[in-house]
């Protein structure tokens, strides 16, 4: 990889530094923490730009990102979970950033959207962490994260009328309620 051709945006350091354990701990870079501060999001958007500039120098990179996108939009379904008389599945479409899920009825029933995370915010910050239907199929929970997050919020949605109930669990760990993304345990 070439050089850059102009040094990075600088970032301001603080004398900021506590005692852990008896340890002195030094910090300099704490004030990068507050992301919504208006400093810090002039800084992020330097170092995006300056990282946009200098990657957009790179030799092959269109051709690169189409194969990228060749081999990652592409049309897939998951295996179906069965409960209580209704196939639970997720479907993968080469045109949406996320994976959607449906609902049918027995084998040959009309396939239903349950959820589609593609919905969730204009910018494409929300997104599906795992779902799990309920052993009679009645019922679906769901983790919902924001910017990726670690810490979802537990939803839980009536399959039949698509409605959510109030039933919101809020500060879940990813990891807290097992399975995984296209509902399997």
């Amino acid at each position: 990889m070439p050089s850059p051709t102009h040094p990075w945006p600088s970032t301001r350091t603080t004398d900021i530094a506590e005692t852990i354990h008896g340890k002195q701990i030094h910090d300099p870079y704490r004030w990068l923490e507050d992301e919504n501060s208006p400093e810090v999001q002039a800084w992020m958007k330097s170092e995006d730009d300056y990282a946009r500039g200098e990657l957009g120098k790179l030799h092959g990179r269109d051709e690169l990102a189409a194969r990228m996108k060749q081999l990652l939009y592409y049309d897939a379904i998951s295996s179906p979970i069965h409960r209580g008389g209704r196939f639970f599945y997720s479907r993968k479409h080469a045109d949406k950033e996320k994976v959607v899920v449906y609902w049918k009825t027995g084998e040959h029933g009309d396939e239903k959207v349950l959820f589609d995370p593609n919905t969730w915010s204009e910018d494409g910050s929300k997104g599906l962490h795992g779902w799990y239907p309920s052993w009679d199929g009645a019922h679906v929970a769901y983790q919902v994260s924001e910017h990726n997050s670690d810490e979802t919020v537990m939803h839980v949605i009536d399959v039949a009328t698509g409605k959510e109930l109030d039933a919101i669990v809020p500060h879940v760990n990813n990891g807290t309620a097992g399975g995984s993304v296209d509902g399997t345990a």
